[in-house]
């Protein structure tokens, strides 16, 4: 099994009255991923609120991530993202890429089918506090 080393959130705000049209795009992008791109280890679309959306990834290695980029369900968001995301690819994407360092993860051997919840805590360190 290949380990995460690498992730990249992004969060995605649908154009008003493109919601559902957002996630249905979410949702059939994960089969083109999981076809298509060996080095992307986990790719999870996510509901964070009735317009806002987000894309959780991992990768083995940064050339993992670079291929996500580049491959087709990228190419598709950059060319529907006018029509879909508030600020287009440049402002509504591209510009809420995180690429956070994996410290460490937990995969499970027999994961579910189909995963239904999903948890997202963000922390910031106390100054001085961030290698502990």
């Amino acid at each position: 099994m290949k380990k995460s080393q690498e992730s990249t959130f992004i969060s995605l705000k649908a154009n008003e009255g493109k919601a559902t049209e957002l996630a249905n795009f979410l949702v059939a992008g994960a089969a083109i991923v999981e076809q298509k791109e060996p080095d992307t280890l986990l790719w999870s679309a996510l509901r964070l609120d009735e317009e806002t959306f987000g894309v959780f990834d991992t990768y083995p290695h940064p050339e993992g991530r670079a291929a996500h980029f580049e491959g087709e369900v990228a190419a598709a968001l950059n060319q529907n993202a006018s029509e879909l995301v508030k600020g287009g690819w440049e402002n509504g994407v591209l510009q809420n890429v995180q690429n956070p360092k994996i410290l460490a993860a937990k995969v499970a051997a027999n994961l579910p089918e189909k995963i239904e919840k999903a948890m997202y805590i963000q922390f910031k360190a106390q100054e001085g506090k961030a290698t502990e």
